[in-house]
């Protein structure tokens, strides 16, 4: 019979298991108010389709989803299409206002912070403590008008929120994503001039974050270098690493928009044979059960529940879980 081991470390971070507690509480504590989440709280649809069923409604942080909040509409239509996505998604009937807005976990920026505080709306701030603390850093420097340099993913929302501390403070910034990108930034004339501060999205990899260090501090810049990965990214890769030396096939659980759960799924693929990223446990292949030894990990937002129905998959296919810590 085939084996599966699990990670030793795997599964909701503190920040992550953080907001989905707050939001949970919000929706017991402020049942005759619309609650809404800025933007999607994690990066897991799963866990977030089960607090939509339970009431919750999202909107962007644009200026036409402000207006719908301070009309107390339902659902925010920037978000429509996603709760048409959830079958049971009925908005619960509210009494009272204001609504109710929670901050996820990835933060926001100080504009919408002030839009939101004239919307005159209850704000639950869910984002993580280590996200506050790299915005903090960012506004004490940004203030300081050093160079403002953010490793990490341009798109993703905790780089956003940092972004706009520099631009609140007037500060210049640029936003790497690779060693390129880094050497570039250094070749630029005003780089050895001025100070600047490097820092990182939480959960960029630790090979992705040194290369861009390396390379912004070879160049003879003034460079004052933050390292402010969360040990939460490393710590499942470590154990990831681990767990690969074991295990014939890995099995990575956890959203697809997931930048931690994605490098999971990199490394996995890059040092075991059979390797696969699902987000539910229908997806997991039948094939998995012809491996004597499988192992199992999951992202930072994944939730306990789905990785115990992943197991119970396992288990359907004939591979015993029981052995797992």
């Amino acid at each position: 019979m085939s084996t599966l081991i699990r990670a030793e470390v795997l599964g909701y971070c503190m920040g992550v298991r953080r907001a989905m507690d707050t939001a949970e509480k919000a929706l017991e504590n402020y049942c005759d108010s619309p609650v809404y989440s800025l933007g999607p709280l994690i990066h897991n649809k799963a866990a977030l389709e089960n607090l939509i069923n339970r009431g919750l409604l999202m909107l962007e942080d644009k200026d036409t989803d402000f207006a719908v909040l301070c009309a107390d509409a339902q659902p925010a239509p920037a978000y429509e299409a996603l709760h048409n996505t959830f079958k049971n998604n009925t908005p619960r009937k509210t009494k009272s206002k204001p609504p109710v807005v929670i901050i996820r976990a990835h933060g926001t920026t100080p504009e919408v912070r002030e839009k939101l505080k004239k919307t005159g709306v209850r704000v639950i701030d869910a984002t993580c403590p280590r996200v506050l603390a790299n915005q903090r850093i960012v506004k004490e420097y940004a203030e300081k008008k050093y160079i403002i340099i953010i490793a990490g993913d341009k798109n993703h929302g905790e780089v956003t929120a940092l972004i706009g501390e520099a631009r609140a403070a007037g500060a210049e910034y640029r936003v790497v994503q690779n060693r390129e990108e880094a050497a570039a930034v250094a070749a630029e004339p005003f780089f050895s001039g001025l100070p600047a501060v490097l820092i990182s999205q939480t959960t960029i990899g630790f090979e992705e974050y040194e290369a861009i260090k390396e390379a912004l501090c070879a160049s003879g810049g003034k460079v004052k270098v933050f390292d402010t990965i969360c040990p939460a990214t490393e710590e499942r890769q470590k154990a990831l690493r681990t767990l690969c030396k074991k295990a014939d096939g890995i099995v990575v659980v956890g959203g697809k928009e997931s930048a931690n759960t994605k490098r999971l799924f990199q490394t996995a693929a890059s040092l075991c044979a059979h390797a696969v990223h699902i987000e539910r446990a229908e997806e997991l292949p039948e094939s998995f059960a012809a491996l004597k030894t499988v192992g199992i990990t999951a992202g930072a937002s994944t939730p306990d529940e789905i990785i115990r129905d992943v197991e119970k998959r396992f288990e359907s296919f004939g591979i015993d879980a029981g052995t797992m810590p």
